[in-house]
């Protein structure tokens, strides 16, 4: 739709003969390719979600995005300035003195490229210059026939100076972390988002807040949706917007240093401005207006110290991306690595159970859990709290009682360890559940009161019956032989 409002404006702007066909292919032709990154990072996540269908490795979430973001970064710097040649109908810049000129110009900058290209997109008719690759080796400068044809041949050099300040001082590079650094923090979204569910409030009025099922499902995608297109907003229409005008201007007084004057760079800006609808005191998000930065070159040729205060300035800037970049790798892998523990997991089971159990809501199956939960943090005066909460529930609850006489009989805190309360435990709990596990708990009470024939006796038992862990039975039951034969 914008496209289309868009082509009438363009018509009378530019003089243009295209019909609106031919003008929404050219936009096509712009920005389709702007999607590669995209499909090709589905790709490779549809080839990982496929290996591990086919059983050929497993690997979590966060080492799915170790593997994908490098790969991707990698093959994108190769393949899409290939790409966007063909796409955009780029032609080799015809032999001659003007290319001659260019190229050696380009190459006195210290600009290593694979070509210079005409840019033939809309007609030809837009008025720009570009660089793009991060690797030399495929790495292209673009110009558009319409520019080529508007300035002189200093200005060309400035507006080529220009482009090449972009690659020379790093810019694209920059960009680059910049974006991967928003990747990073986008993907940590989902598991900073469980971690806060884990280890703060936000999991009860979760649970207050929103008691329907529809409700919940509202908040989920919410949650989901809205942080991260906020981050978006605020990432590339404020803090990329301000990347974007400072490393402009830097590229606008590293053309000036090189070209040896204010007059190759500003007078190609002016012209720019008058070509494009007069366009001179427009403000722009991404740049300063064409007449801020024509101002600000010139007032670097009058005093030095505005071209030193803005190289300090852009300095700056590269550190804080840098160190952005650093923040969402050290993001990115803690919050991964800390959603995806089973800390977490039990963090959230505990806050549902205890939340149910505030509000009068608990059950056997609860307090037993939560005792699960107690236990193997090793945190064992609670487990044995919450599993006798369960007997009480649920007299007839033989996992309970089996599981506190497994604490008293083995529990790392040996001042919880108590293995006449164990036994007593293990005995209830076979009475009402005669299994292989609960027959060795017994048996392992009888180990530690120095009742060994008992012992051997019921491991024998547990391990006719057992048909699953029997290398564990086998174990326990040479463990008790062997003191036995000690004694």
């Amino acid at each position: 739709i914008y496209w289309s409002s868009s082509f009438d404006v363009y018509k009378q702007l530019y003089g243009s003969k295209l019909n609106k066909a031919a003008y929404l292919k050219s936009q096509l032709q712009l920005n389709i390719p702007m999607l590669i990154p995209w499909v090709f990072v589905s790709l490779l996540y549809a080839g990982i979600q496929k290996g591990e269908e086919a059983k050929l490795f497993q690997l979590s979430e966060a080492m799915k995005d170790y593997i994908v973001l490098p790969i991707s970064f990698f093959c994108i710097a190769l393949i899409v300035p290939a790409f966007l040649i063909f796409s955009w109908n780029c032609r080799p810049l015809p032999e001659g003195k003007l290319k001659d000129e260019l190229s050696n110009f380009c190459h006195n900058l210290g600009l290593k490229f694979k070509g210079l290209y005409l840019w033939n997109i809309f007609e030809g008719k837009l008025f720009t210059a570009g660089v793009m690759g991060l690797i030399s080796r495929y790495r292209y400068i673009l110009v558009t026939p319409t520019l080529l044809s508007q300035l002189s041949i200093d200005e060309i050099k400035g507006v080529l100076a220009h482009e090449a300040g972009h690659t020379l001082r790093y810019h694209i590079h920059f960009y680059a972390l910049f974006f991967l650094s928003f990747i990073l923090l986008s993907i940590s979204y989902p598991s900073l988002l469980t971690l806060g569910l884990a280890y703060t409030d936000l999991f009860y009025i979760y649970n207050d807040t929103f008691s329907s099922a529809m409700d919940k499902n509202q908040f989920s995608v919410l949650w989901g949706l809205l942080p991260v297109l906020m981050l978006f907003i605020l990432y590339f229409r404020y803090l990329y917007g301000f990347i974007s005008r400072n490393f402009e201007r830097e590229a606008d007084l590293f053309s000036f240093e090189k070209t040896g004057g204010s007059s190759a760079i500003t007078s190609s800006l002016e012209k720019i401005g008058l070509y494009n609808g007069d366009i001179r005191e427009h403000p722009n998000w991404h740049h300063y207006s064409i007449k801020e930065r024509v101002e600000y070159v010139q007032l670097s040729e009058e005093d030095s110290s505005y071209l030193i205060r803005h190289k300090r300035k852009a300095l700056l800037i590269k550190w804080g991306i840098g160190l952005l970049f650093l923040f969402s790798a050290f993001v990115a892998y803690i919050s991964h690595t800390k959603a995806e523990g089973t800390e977490v997991r039990y963090s959230l089971l505990e806050k549902t159970l205890q939340r149910e159990i505030a509000l009068g809501r608990g059950t056997a199956e609860y307090y037993y859990l939560l005792g699960e939960i107690h236990n193997e943090r090793k945190e064992f005066a609670q487990a044995i709290e919450s599993l006798k909460e369960s007997i009480k529930e649920d007299p007839y609850n033989a996992e309970a009682y089996n599981n506190i006489a497994w604490i008293y009989a083995t529990a790392d805190d040996k001042s919880i360890r108590n293995y006449r309360k164990g036994l007593e435990y293990a005995l209830i709990a076979l009475k009402l559940k005669r299994t292989p596990h609960i027959l060795d708990t017994v048996a392992e009470c009888y180990y530690h009161l120095g009742e060994l024939e008992k012992a051997i006796s019921i491991e024998k038992e547990a391990l006719v019956h057992a048909t699953k862990n029997r290398g564990f039975y086998h174990k326990q039951l040479k463990k008790f032989q062997k003191k036995l034969t000690v004694i």
